[in-house]
C-alpha cells in the first residue's frame, strides 16, 4: 500500500509540474500562473493528508485493529 501511495504522490507531483511548465510557456497566463503557484502547496498538502489517512487506516486494519465506527 505504501508503494501505491508513493506512486500516486509522485504521479500527482509530475502532473502538477508538467502543468506549470505548459502554463509557463503561455505568456498571457501570468495571472493564472500566479494563482496556481499560490494554490499548489495547498493541493499537495491536502493530497498528502488524504493519502496518509488512507494508508494509516489500511495499515491499522491489516495489523488487526478495528477501524469500524
Amino acid at each position: 500500500m505504501l508503494l501505491i501511495a508513493a506512486v500516486v504522490w509522485e504521479g500527482a507531483t509530475v502532473y502538477m509540474e508538467g502543468y506549470l511548465m505548459r502554463t509557463a510557456a503561455d505568456k498571457e497566463a501570468a495571472e493564472h500562473m500566479a494563482r496556481v503557484r499560490t494554490l499548489l502547496p495547498l493541493f499537495r498538502r491536502i493530497l498528502l493528508m488524504v493519502l496518509g489517512a488512507i494508508v494509516g487506516l489500511i495499515i491499522l486494519a491489516q495489523i488487526g485493529i478495528n477501524i469500524a465506527p
